[in-house]
């Protein structure tokens, strides 16, 4: 595995996809994976406008999961006002994007990639996250199923 990092080989590499849902849209991230284990954010966020149906969800993640990349490069001078899904929403502040967008973590469980884990934070219990695992190779329309559930769940508690 650290030879697929090294030369930039993503496909042995365990994937990961952030999703951040709103009331005015859904931004579906593809990430990036230096070599030091560092996840970020990929420049080119999926934005979906308002409710997106399960269908749409899926292909978004499909695309972000498939846009996945191992890229050499130091994140330790980027600045808070550059993370893309904060440009991507249009919120006016950062704290506006934290306070208007939940997020959700979608990430594999080994290099593998046949089990993706999706979380989110318990809204009200700090420490305690609701998942969902599901196959990536899923048809898309059940992968946006099983995450617009998750996400539905998290909001009514």
């Amino acid at each position: 595995m650290l030879g697929s990092l090294l030369t930039g080989k993503s496909r042995d590499v365990a994937r990961m996809v952030r999703i951040y849902f709103g009331e005015a849209s859904t931004i579906v991230v593809p990430m990036h994976r230096n070599a030091s284990g560092i996840c970020f954010e990929q420049e080119t966020p999926l934005v979906i406008a308002g409710d997106p149906a399960p269908m749409q969800l899926g292909e978004a993640f499909a695309e972000a999961f498939a846009s996945f990349s191992v890229v050499s490069r130091d994140v330790s001078f980027s600045k808070r006002s550059d993370w893309p899904a904060f440009k991507a929403s249009g919120c006016p502040s950062i704290r506006a994007f934290e306070t208007r967008y939940v997020s959700m973590s979608c990430a594999s469980l080994n290099a593998s990639n046949t089990i993706v884990r999706a979380s989110m934070s318990h809204p009200s219990q700090d420490g305690i996250e609701l998942a969902w695992q599901f196959n990536p190779s899923l048809a898309p329309d059940a992968v946006g199923d099983g995450l617009l559930r998750l996400v539905g769940v998290a909001a009514k508690l």
